[in-house]
Order: structure tokens, then C-alpha cells, then sequence
């Protein structure tokens, strides 16, 4: 090591580089096979050699706090007399501290990969792929900052969301293999949460602008009418012009947004700073300089002064390595200009040794003179250029001269030289920044010049080309969809773009309909729905827009996926923001798809009304549109009245419909309606002999249902839905009688056998028999006394059914309806009773019949022919025939 660190302090750094490289070949076999081994293992690769950075000309990696630098390798031997500070700078870069560099590659924690850190990453991977993470916590600042007061607060929450997702995703890329199958789709859902950050941050900071000139209106007026403001400068003159004049400010609005992103994505990725190639003091064009002083005869091409203007005045070059220097210079400064950043370009050309430079782009500041109009004693700084003008005009000139692109765009953004500044805009943008730069150049010089004059001298004129720059704001979008470039002209047809590009003209029916368009697509982005239903519902709450149909269409696509992704909880709350028809058939399409068990059922039960939707109509929706399915049954049943058993899946059909009944029990206001549909159910299934069906609609509702539908009621003839009761009353009935009437088959068909004796039996023999007759004897005297209970129980029960008040499935009133729900509903109640009331007196004949009860059989042939219940008009004139002659015959027996 120390010979290493000798050969640093005595070798010259490209020298050293060299020989570095030479080592490197040595063991580059044993790194790459290292880095193979890791691969294998974790499926991700370090980023030494995927880096962009990398090259064969770049020197070692050299760790520098917590991020990687990489020092390109000089290409020449700058003179150690003219360069100081170049190995100070190098050591600088390694923290100022001398670093071992016999080891080629220096981990960084971003590399250091494991097992468990590769099964995170997938994870992490998945979590961004899936977007559902993201919709949660946009649900959930949806629903905290739900006042209009809170739509700040709203805006923040949701950059703040998508700055951490951003941020996870840039992670993730950085640390996912180039070999990644994931890494294309990685990169796509980054960008679109980039665009969406981006696209957000645009939108809060124009309605902040909306919003304090609203406020700044009303003061003004109050202002002007106390205390006129007099206008002495022109940078009052400005402040007072961005003041009154919307479009400029928002223009103005539009380029700080753009500074603002390109900061933050293009330099923190701008790899080829100069900051790499120069030391803490620079020296301009110093390799020109030390040929001129070193070798008079290499240097009679170039430039004999070293001026700034000496290669325009003499028509001849610089040392073409200082050409290198400054053209990355000047690019370095244009991207710190395009991203807003004017102080520290100023302070990049002092640091290069120009100081000259960082003077010229500083002479556009408007004068300023705060003593005309303060009243303090002390003489205030003056500040800004008088000679703006001659300035500006100089900087005209510049762009016309024979200089690098670069260096012309840089004088072109000052001067608002639309032809040189667009060439080195490569992106949709870097061209919206240009046109709006050099709009508000225009505007702002043609205020001045308007409202303003020069005592000190005459106002330089500009070139008349300068006032041809469009001031349309509309037409500076055509220009970009129309641009020679073609990739500006691809991306001005972006999603986002066109969204940013309606949001600063303020035309937000377009807005609404890029949005429809977009998610109408045969499988739109999720990321792209769920911006799209936040975005029209924040334009609709600042009343911004009148495509209700627009907006409702959106979000009930992003309703749909959020239901298809299993997010529940969000799917009450943006369901509350559609129109109540649109509410009722969406929440219900939710709960009957969505919702199964009990417990999941209350959970969307309480969501809903918590969102303030109007659960009593939802549910019975639910429940109603659950019992027309029964109809499925029946078609995938044909032969089901004949009481056959059903397949599978109308066994699972039934079971759901029936389990729907417990959304109308959450709320004690619905058993009525509970009592109702149960009652539907109930005629269906009965109507399908499905006894049991019928059995667990009871068990499901609660059996204090009748007494809950009544309470408050006086008597029940004066409930409404009395009707609707007395007919949960006549199932239930008929269902103890059926109940009853099975247990009694049971008991019939368990009659003691009695034992057979047999002859020639032995005496022990004789004494078995008598114990088993006596056993006998006993057992069917318990079983005649049951027999003779369960008897009576059956024909009573049976005969409630026969004998009902008004009559077994017969309603209170008479009045037919005019309903048509209702006239259905009569004529199912009048097919039970015929197939149920002939069915029950043949049941009751068979118990009277096998109990020898003949005389009661007589009695039920009278109850049948009377006119007080009217049985006989349930049977068919030929069944009827048939049991009253049965009848009839069991009565003529003797008991």
C-alpha cells in the first residue's frame, strides 16, 4: 500500500491511471467472475460496469461519501505548473483523504445484495408493479381532506405520496439488473409517477395563483382608494404588471414549474459536470496558455490574446482541448439556465476562471431605486441595470455571431431569441420553456417600453424580429405539436402532456375528455385511472366542470378496479361522489360481487353509511336483485317442482340468495322489508317443494321478527305491512305442520316388533322369551303413548294450517292491486294454496286414518265442503272427488 500511495505522490495523475489500467487487466478475470457468482445467486448485477458512466477511459471507482463519482481519465498531460490544484482536486474527491487504490472495486451499500435484500427487492418490485399501495393512500388523503378548504392540503398529500413511490421506484431501478424481465415495466411505472408528481405539482401551483390573485383583487381595491401607489422603476413597474395580468404571471407560473422538474430530474442525472474535469481554482483556456508560453511554434495557430472576444476578433482558435473544456462548459451552463438555476451558473464561470462570463448573464435585473419612495434617512442599495437595453440588445448580437449552439442558446434565453434557443431543446418540455421564455421576454420588454423612458440615453432598439414571437399561449402549444422535431412533436401527443398543456389553458372540458379517451382504452394503466378519477373530481369540486357524465364514467371505471383488486374499504367513499342511480347500481354490484360472509357484509354496511349512501335502498336492491336469480334455478332445473334434488351449483345459487337477506338486517328499520323478501323467497322456494330452502330463510331471519315489524303498532290490522307478517306467519305454520307431521312418520314407522314364540322350546328358553315379551310390552306402551302425543300435536298443527284466520295464505284485504309486483305476488300466494292446502289434507286423513280417529275424518270432510274456509276451491274437481270419497270410506270404519 504504501508503494502505491508513493507512486500518487510522485507520478503524475494520467500517468498513474495508466498504469493503473495495466493492473486491472490482471484481475478483472477474478472481479468478473465474482460478479458472476453474485448474479447467479441474486439475479441482480452491480452497476460498475451496467453504469452509463462506465467506459475503458474512465478511472477506478472511487467512493465519495454515499454515492459513486467516476473521474473520466485526462486524455492529455496538462503542465504541472499551470495545474496546482489537479491533485489536490483528485484527493479532494476521495474526502481528502489518501485511499488504497490497489482495489478496483469499492462496494457501495447500494451493491451489497443478500438473499433476504433480494427478496425484499421483489417485494418492493411488486408493490410498485401492483399500484394497489398507492390507490389506498390516495383513498385515504381523498377522504381526509375532503372540504373545499382542505384541496391544498390535498395537492400536497398527493406529491408527497408520489414523491415517496417516486423515490422507491428510482430505488428499485437502480438497484434491478439491466437482464431484469422486470425492469422495462419498472421503468414505465417510474415515469408515469414522475409525469403524475409533475403534473399535480402544476395544478396546486396554478390554483394558488388563482386563488391569491382573487384575494389580492379585493385588497387592491381597498388599496387604490386609500393609498394610490405611484410606479417610480422598473422593477415596481413589473411587480405591479405580474400583478394585474393573468397570463403572464401564469406563463411565468408555468416556467418556474418547468425549471422547477428539470432541476430535479435532469441534474441530479447530468453525469458529464465540468465540476469533474476542473480544480477548486480554474484557469481559462489554460492548455492554449501553456503552448503560448512553452511552444511558440505549436501555438502560432492560435489565438495571440487571450481576451475573450480575441477568437471572433482574429478569426483564429483555441487549443482545441480548451474547445472541449468550454463547449462542456457552456452545455453545463445552459442545463443549469434551463433548470432556473442562473446564480449557480454564475458561480460555475467564476470558478472556471470566466468570471467574465458569469458578468454577461447578469445585466438583465431591472433597476431599481428604493430611495425615490422609502422614507428611511439611510441610503438604500440601488440595484439592477440602467442600461438593460443596450444589454439585451448586445446579447441579440451574440446569438448572431459565429459561436457553439450552446453558447448562442445561452444569449438566445436572455435576449428572447426563439430561432438559437430551440435547437438545443430535445424534449416537448424544453420547448414549452423555450416558448414561454421567450413570450414573457417579449411582454415584459414591450411593457417596459411602453410605460417607461430613459433620461441617461436613447433606448436601443431590437431587431424586428424580436417582436414576431408569438404571445398566443394556444398557438405556443400548436407551434410544439407542429415542431420540425420530431420527438417534441411525438411527446406533445403524450397523455400527460396534453393534460399539462389543457390545465394551463384553462380548458378543462378538454381536460375531461383526454381523460375519457384515455381510460376508454381496452386496458388503461391503473396509475393512469386512479390520477384521472382524483384529477376530474378536484376540477369538479372547484366547479371547473360541466361533463358530469364525463367525470361519473371515470370513476366508475377506477371503482370497478379497485373492486377487481380487492380494496373495499375505498369502493363506499368514490361511490358517494357519482349520482344517486349511479350510487345505488355500482355499491350494488359491489356488495353482491364483492361480499360474502357476515362479517364482511356489516364492514360495507357501516362503509356505506359512513360515505352517505343511502344503505336502505342499496340493500334492498341487493336483496331484490339476489331473489330474480332464483329464475337461474329454475331454468337450470326443469323437472325441480316434481321435488327433485338440485345440482350443485343451484344449491350454491340458492344459498346466496338467501344469505342476501342479511343486508336488510343491520338496520332494524329494514325487517319489514327483510320479512318481505324473505317471504318472495320463500313462495319460490316452496313452489320448488325445497322445504328445507324454506326452513333456513326462517333461520335466517331473527325470531322476534314479527314482534320488531309490530312494535309500536296498536293492533296489526292496522300495520301496513300486515299483510307481508301474516304471511311469514302462514310458512312458518305450515312449516310446524310439516315438521310435526314427519316426526309422526318417524314414530309410526318405529313400532315395536312383537316376538314370535316359538315350540319345543326349553325351559331356559321359555324364561328368555318372557323377559323379551315383557321388554316388548313395555316398549310399546312408551311408544303408543308418544304415538298417541305426537298424534294429537300433528292433527293440530296440520289443522292450523287448514284453519288459519282469513285463511292460509289469503291476504287481509280483499282490494285488488294495482300494482303489478302485487297482482304477481296474489297470484303465487293462490298457486301455494292449491298446492299446499290439498296437500295438507291428505297428510292430516293419513294421521287421523293409521290414529283410527274415523270420526274426525267425517270432520274434516265437513271443514272441506264449508264456504267459511272455502278449502274445496284449492282442489282440482277431480282430486277433490277423489278425497271427500277417501274421506268418506275411513269415516264409515268403525273405531
Amino acid at each position: 500500500m504504501g508503494d502505491m500511495l508513493l507512486v500518487i505522490d510522485i507520478c503524475p495523475l494520467s500517468e498513474y491511471f495508466a498504469m493503473e489500467k495495466e493492473r486491472q487487466k490482471i484481475t478483472k478475470v477474478n472481479l468478473d467472475r465474482s460478479l458472476k457468482l453474485l448474479h447467479t445467486a441474486t439475479g441482480s448485477t452491480p452497476r460498475l460496469y451496467n453504469s452509463p458512466l462506465h467506459s475503458t477511459a474512465a478511472t477506478p471507482t472511487l467512493f465519495r461519501g454515499d454515492e459513486l463519482s467516476f473521474l473520466p481519465t485526462p486524455t492529455r498531460k496538462r503542465n504541472s505548473s499551470l495545474m496546482p490544484s489537479e491533485m489536490d482536486h483528485t484527493l479532494s474527491l476521495l474526502g481528502g483523504r489518501q485511499i488504497d487504490l490497489s482495489t478496483s472495486y469499492v462496494s457501495s451499500p447500494n451493491l451489497d445484495v443478500d438473499t433476504t435484500n433480494v427478496t425484499l427487492l421483489m417485494e418492493e418490485q411488486n408493490a410498485v408493479l401492483e399500484s394497489t399501495g398507492i390507490c389506498e393512500e390516495f383513498g385515504r388523503v381523498f377522504l381526509d381532506c375532503s372540504t373545499p378548504n382542505q384541496v391544498f392540503d390535498m395537492l400536497a398529500s398527493y406529491r408527497e405520496v408520489l414523491a415517496q413511490k417516486t423515490q422507491l421506484s428510482k430505488s428499485l431501478l437502480q438497484s434491478t439488473s439491466r437482464r431484469n424481465t422486470r425492469l422495462t415495466d419498472l421503468q414505465s411505472h417510474h415515469n408515469i409517477l414522475r409525469d403524475e408528481m409533475w403534473t399535480w405539482q402544476l395544478a396546486e401551483s396554478l390554483l394558488r395563483d388563482t386563488t391569491n390573485a382573487e384575494l389580492r383583487a379585493g385588497e387592491d381595491e381597498l388599496m387604490n382608494e386609500d393609498n394610490p401607489h405611484t410606479v417610480t422603476t422598473d422593477q415596481q413597474l413589473m411587480e405591479q404588471f405580474f400583478e394585474s395580468n393573468d397570463k403572464v404571471r401564469k406563463c411565468q407560473i408555468v416556467v418556474d414549474w418547468l425549471e422547477t422538474i428539470n432541476s430535479e430530474d435532469v441534474l441530479e442525472n447530468f453525469y458529464n459536470k465540468v465540476d469533474f474535469y476542473t480544480g477548486k481554482i480554474g484557469t481559462m483556456w489554460e492548455n492554449t496558455l501553456h503552448l503560448k508560453k512553452n511552444s511558440a511554434q505549436k501555438a502560432k495557430n492560435l489565438v495571440s490574446e487571450m481576451d475573450p472576444d480575441a477568437p471572433l476578433r482574429t478569426g483564429k482558435k483555441i487549443d482545441s482541448l480548451d474547445q472541449e473544456d468550454d463547449e462542456r462548459l457552456l452545455k453545463y451552463i445552459f442545463t443549469l439556465l434551463r433548470a432556473g438555476k442562473l446564480e449557480e451558473a454564475q458561480k460555475l464561470c467564476i470558478r472556471c476562471g470566466q468570471a467574465w462570463r458569469a458578468a454577461s448573464l447578469e445585466g438583465w435585473r431591472l433597476a431599481h431605486d428604493p430611495n425615490y419612495t422609502s422614507d428611511s434617512q439611510d441610503h438604500l442599495p440601488i440595484s439592477g441595470n440602467n442600461f438593460r437595453d443596450v444589454w439585451k440588445a448586445a446579447c441579440w448580437s451574440l446569438t448572431q455571431e459565429a459561436l457553439s449552439t450552446h453558447e448562442k442558446a445561452i444569449y438566445a434565453c436572455l435576449s428572447g431569441n426563439l430561432e438559437h434557443l430551440l435547437p438545443v431543446c430535445d424534449t416537448w418540455s424544453d420547448g414549452l420553456w423555450a416558448h414561454l421564455k421567450v413570450l414573457l421576454d417579449v411582454e415584459l420588454e414591450q411593457h417596459l417600453r411602453l410605460h417607461t423612458s430613459s433620461n441617461d440615453h436613447q433606448i436601443v432598439e431590437l431587431p424586428s424580429s424580436y417582436w414576431t414571437a408569438t404571445t398566443n399561449l394556444a398557438q405556443v402549444f400548436k407551434d410544439l405539436e407542429a415542431s420540425c422535431n420530431d420527438k417534441i412533436r411525438e411527446q406533445s401527443q403524450l397523455f400527460f402532456h396534453k393534460i399539462q398543456k389543457f390545465l394551463v389553458l384553462g380548458d378543462f372540458e378538454s381536460v375531461a375528455q383526454t381523460i375519457t379517451d384515455a381510460v376508454q382504452t381496452a386496458n388503461p394503466s391503473p396509475h393512469i385511472l386512479r390520477f384521472s378519477t382524483h384529477l376530474l373530481l378536484y376540477l369538479r369540486n372547484l366547479d371547473k366542470l360541466v361533463l358530469e357524465g364525463a367525470v361519473s364514467k371515470v370513476v366508475e371505471l377506477y371503482i370497478t378496479y379497485i373492486m377487481q383488486t380487492k380494496q373495499s374499504n375505498l369502493v363506499a367513499p368514490y361511490c358517494a361522489v357519482l349520482p344517486t342511480p349511479d350510487q345505488l347500481t355500482l355499491y350494488a354490484v359491489f356488495m353482491t360481487n364483492n361480499v360474502d360472509d357476515k362479517e364482511s357484509k356489516l364492514l360495507a354496511y357501516n362503509n356505506g353509511v359512513k360515505a352517505g349512501l343511502d344503505m336502505n335502498v342499496i340493500t334492498k336492491f341487493v336483496a331484490e336483485e339476489w331473489l330474480k336469480k332464483t329464475q337461474t334455478v329454475v331454468d337450470l332445473n326443469p323437472h325441480i317442482r316434481n321435488g327433485s334434488s338440485l345440482s350443485a351449483e343451484s344449491e350454491k345459487v340458492l344459498d346466496k340468495v338467501i344469505a342476501s337477506l342479511d343486508w336488510l338486517l343491520f338496520n332494524p328499520e329494514q325487517i319489514i322489508d327483510a320479512i318481505r323478501i324473505g317471504n318472495s323467497q320463500m313462495r319460490i322456494l316452496l313452489a320448488m317443494k325445497q322445504h328445507q330452502k324454506v326452513r333456513q330463510v326462517i333461520s335466517t331471519l331473527p325470531g322476534d321478527c314479527v314482534s320488531k315489524a309490530m312494535a309500536g303498532k296498536a293492533d296489526m290490522a292496522l300495520l301496513e305491512d300486515s299483510d307481508a307478517v301474516k304471511e311469514y306467519i302462514c310458512f312458518n305454520t305450515y312449516l310446524a305442520g310439516h315438521q310435526a307431521f314427519d316426526d309422526w312418520f318417524k314414530h309410526y314407522h318405529q313400532l315395536p316388533v312383537k316376538p314370535v314364540h316359538a315350540n319345543n322350546r326349553t325351559f331356559a328358553e321359555n324364561v328368555a322369551f318372557e323377559q323379551i315379551l315383557n321388554k316388548y310390552e313395555q316398549d310399546y306402551k312408551q311408544w303408543e303413548n308418544t304415538f298417541r302425543a305426537s298424534t294429537n300435536h300433528t292433527v293440530e298443527k296440520l289443522q292450523a294450517v287448514l284453519l288459519f284466520a282469513g285463511g292460509w295464505m289469503v291476504d287481509m284485504s280483499d282490494t285488488e292491486p294495482t300494482d303489478p309486483n302485487m297482482t304477481a305476488r296474489r297470484e303465487q300466494l293462490l298457486g301455494l294454496r292449491q298446492l299446499c292446502i290439498p296437500e295438507i289434507v291428505s297428510l292430516l286423513h293419513k294421521v287421523l286414518f293409521e290414529s283410527k280417529q274415523y270420526n274426525e275424518c267425517q270432520r274434516l270432510c265437513e271443514t272441506i265442503q264449508s264456504e267459511d274456509y272455502q278449502l274445496y276451491k284449492t282442489f282440482a274437481p277431480n282430486d277433490l272427488t277423489r278425497m271427500l270419497t277417501s274421506l268418506q270410506e275411513s269415516a264409515g270404519k268403525k273405531e
